[in-house]
């Protein structure tokens, strides 16, 4: 793995660029911890890499390369799963007290394929050609942009591009913050930092979308998308519930077997949920044959809570139960040692170089990353995205795709199974879901809960701050439909899976807490070849019978606990502690809020609410509901974004920009 920085200057650039390398490569190593930097410097142009030793081969890595024949410079970061197959195919061969690197695979296979090298890729991946002759940067990512690469064209023509966006920053000056983003954090419901895939918190810097080649000059940029989901190389029977179910589990163990490939150890943030469950119970089968040990991580409350009718609230003894059917886990519990969720907010957002939602759970996770670090792991496991993919299934969302199908028969055999399985009244169930699925189907048509009927309404953003933002065409410039809360039919789950908005968020945030405890984070359930899978499997199945979560109840019951796996009203409710925490520490807390309200940059937070938020009397869980406490925490972390970056040269949150882009002619090919 490696973290890419580079440029390509224009003739009209007049600036001394002479210490930019030096510049770019110290701002990088302040945020990633690599065990070697290695570049290249030419008159006007600059590619380097940033190593990390993940796996056997990495030591092998000679990027970036340049190919003076063909004159252009090539730097690859990513671990290809299908290393094998490239190798042969490429015919490459070493010495035999050597290895051959990915990245080598990588530029081989861009002098044989050219633009279309990301078609034959399996893995993480984005990589960066810059062609000396043609003036032009081709940037290039994988199917859900799981390395992510920003890009910036400042006005003199120059271009820059970086793993991160600070060592862009650090030698562009004149990079202010883009206010449209900030009022799509504030806006967007849900716990999604943006709604336009593409655009960043700062004005003019791009990152790259999934599955794209784009092609940047000093006036063009030309877009391409490779990836079609919808593709699948593979030939999948699913003509019955065996057969898919056969070709679900042999799929999945592969995945997760292929995100193992490292030279250190192997950790895992795991729950007792199914999805990081399931990840880890693969991992931890394939380690054992090979006499290694998986660490797993699980963060816990401090003060132990008992289940509360479906409601877990302490998943260690589940994890243990999980544990001791698989010989090679090794758990740990964390609890991010007593600290409450705000006290490092504002490093996690340094670190992120966004603001962030997921206040609770950003803390834990760093502290898990930061112990597997410390033991040696060089891959950290997860299952973050499986409720999307392996674990997909409520009842309801295949229960309403059949009621709107007209499928009727196969509704009523389903919802009948459910109904006698979790004990609910079927004559209730079925009432409630006619009167439910007829109400998603007035909003798929249109007939209600649109976007136009939707207004963000964070009591701590200023009233006006909305007055002239078009909420309308953000959604639309997404690609995101707004809707009410109704149960995802089969077209709908379609459009989520390729969900770019998503896709760039999560890449850039595995990128990054990767890049600065020194790991990679991988997670199977996100596995293109997986969401190829579940894209294309008929929808029934996600639900199979009236089971929810098929996928896993049905085909993964050697994996788990029997009693896990058949409690179908099972929810785990994780950091339920969170605001115990900040309320045990509001002293200390209070004080490190005084910030908030003296932010004379600040163009949108409501100064009086904040205060009554923050210095009332009574403790904020009887003055304020649940949503409005997140709702303060929004803005929060919007605040400290503003805050991280308004002492140095890239100036302060007041910086406007509604990000026009700076190419001429933008074209989508």
């Amino acid at each position: 793995m490696s973290a890419i920085i580079g440029y390509l200057l224009s003739k009209n650039d007049t600036r001394d660029a002479s210490g930019f390398p030096s510049t770019m490569e110290r701002t990088l190593q302040k945020n990633a911890r690599l065990d070697s930097v290695q570049k290249i410097v030419k008159d006007s142009a600059y590619l380097a890499c940033g190593l990390q030793n993940i796996t056997a081969e990495s030591a092998y890595e000679k990027l970036p390369f340049y190919n003076e024949e063909r004159g252009f410079l090539f730097s690859f970061d990513g671990i290809l799963d299908n290393r094998e197959a490239l190798i042969r195919d490429l015919g490459l061969s070493c010495e035999p007290n050597e290895m051959i690197a990915d990245g080598t695979i990588a530029y081989h296979a861009f002098l044989k394929w050219g633009n279309s090298t990301p078609e034959h890729f399996t893995g993480l991946f984005s990589f960066a050609v810059i062609d000396e002759k043609s003036g032009t940067v081709r940037l290039f990512t994988d199917p859900v942009a799981s390395r992510c690469l920003y890009y910036y064209k400042n006005p003199a023509g120059s271009i820059f591009f970086s793993t991160l966006a600070a060592p862009i920053r650090a030698v562009c000056p004149e990079i202010g913050i883009n206010e449209t983003y900030m009022q799509d954090f504030l806006a967007a419901p849900g716990l999604m930092p943006n709604l336009v895939s593409y655009e960043t918190p700062y004005s003019d810097v791009y990152i790259m979308d999934p599955g794209k080649m784009i092609t940047l000059s000093a006036d063009k940029l030309e877009q391409k998308a490779w990836f079609d989901i919808s593709f699948c190389s593979e030939s999948y029977d699913f003509s019955s519930a065996d057969k898919a179910g056969q070709a679900f589990r042999a799929l999945y163990d592969e995945c997760v077997k292929d995100a193992t490939r490292t030279s250190g150890e192997i950790g895992i943030a795991m729950s007792s949920g199914f999805d990081s469950a399931t990840v880890g119970s693969i991992a931890a089968d394939h380690l054992y044959k090979q006499d290694r040990t998986l660490y797993s991580y699980t963060y816990c409350p401090l003060e132990r809570k008992e289940r509360e009718k479906n409601f877990v609230f302490d998943e260690r003894a589940d994890v243990q139960n999980i544990a001791s059917m698989h010989p090679a886990i090794k758990t740990h519990f964390t609890n991010n040692d007593g600290k409450n969720c705000l006290q490092d907010l504002e490093q996690i957002i340094s670190i992120l170089e966004m603001p962030v939602k997921a206040i609770a759970n950003f803390p834990n996770l760093c502290e898990i990353y930061k112990k597997a670090s410390d033991q040696g792991c060089r891959i950290v496991l997860s299952g973050q995205c499986g409720n999307s993919t392996v674990s997909h299934g409520y009842i309801d969302d295949v229960l309403c795709d059949l009621f709107l199908k007209k499928k009727y028969f196969t509704f009523l055999r389903y919802l009948n199974r459910y109904s006698k399985t979790v004990r609910e009244s079927r004559k209730m169930a079925l009432k409630n879901c006619i009167r439910y699925f007829r109400f998603a189907e007035s909003v798929l048509s249109g007939k209600a809960g649109s976007i136009s009927e939707y207004t963000p309404s964070n009591k701590f953003v200023k009233k006006d701050y909305f007055k002239d933002y078009p909420i309308r065409d953000r959604f639309k410039k997404g690609e995101i439909p707004y809707l009410e809360s109704i149960p995802t039919t089969h077209e709908l789950y379609r459009t989520f899976l390729q969900k770019k908005a998503l896709w760039t968020y999560m890449g850039a945030m595995e990128t990054k807490l990767g890049l600065y405890y020194g790991i990679v984070l991988r997670d199977p359930t996100k596995d293109v070849r997986m969401l190829r899978f579940c894209y294309a499997l008929p929808y029934k199945y996600f639900a199979y019978m009236g089971e929810p979560r098929w996928l896993v109840r049905g085909n993964c019951r050697d994996l788990l606990p029997a009693d896990l796996i058949n409690d179908w009203m099972r929810y785990s409710v994780q950091n339920y502690d969170y605001l115990d925490r900040i309320e045990r520490d509001w002293t200390d807390v209070k004080k490190n809020l005084a910030f908030i309200l003296d932010m004379d940059y600040s163009s949108f937070a409501d100064q009086t609410e904040l205060n009554t938020f923050i210095n009332g009397e009574e403790p904020v869980s009887k003055r304020y509901s649940d949503p409005e406490i997140k709702d303060f925490l929004f803005v929060l972390s919007a605040a400290l974004f503003a805050k991280c970056n308004s002492n140095n040269q890239i100036g302060g949150i007041h910086a406007k920009n509604h990000s026009q882009n700076r190419w001429d002619d933008v074209r989508n090919v």
